[in-house]
Parts: C-alpha cells; structure tokens; sequence
C-alpha cells in the first residue's frame, strides 16, 4: 500500500495525517509546535513524529509517495521529503 502525509503547521500545534492513496486518512494525530529559537526544531520534530508512526505501523518508507505542508513554509516539503525518504532529486523506486 502507499501512502501520504498530510501536515498542518500552526502556531501551538502540528496536526498530521497519515493517507492511504485513495485520499483516506488511516491515521491522524498532533504534535505541540515548538516555537523556541525561531522554531528551529519544527521540521526535525515533523520528521521524528513521521518516521515513528512509520515504525509503529511496520510502513516502509519507500512506500510513502508524498508530504503535503499547508501554511507559508515553501522549502519545509523539500526539507521534510529529504529527512523521511531520501536524497532530494533521487528517483522514487516505483514510478507508477
């Protein structure tokens, strides 16, 4: 099965999703914002949160085809494809 993560990055919380690909969320959950130090730790927190719900669930993260950000962040998607599946620009192994 594959998969997408949805994120909404507000101001005192992060609320995801985890979407099947018919656009069904399978899981959804939030995580505190942390605004310390301009918010340098937001993305890391993002991509921990992810990557754990990915173990929990045993999905690999090949199969994970994309992560939607809403808000005024425009390179947080690259950053956070990057840290959750791989180097920016690689190919993803199942094109289809």
């Amino acid at each position: 099965m594959q998969y997408g993560f949805g994120i909404d990055l507000g101001g005192t919380t992060v609320k995801m999703a985890l979407f099947d690909r018919e656009g069904e969320p399978r899981y959804k959950w939030e995580i505190p914002t942390d605004t310390r130090d301009g918010g340098s730790r937001i993305l890391n927190d993002i991509a921990e949160s992810c990557l754990k719900w990915l173990d929990t669930y045993g999905i690999d993260k090949q199969d994970v085809l994309g992560i939607g950000i809403g808000g005024r962040f425009y390179h947080f998607a690259a950053l956070a494809k990057k840290a959750l599946a791989g180097p920016l620009g690689a190919p993803h192994p199942d094109p289809h």
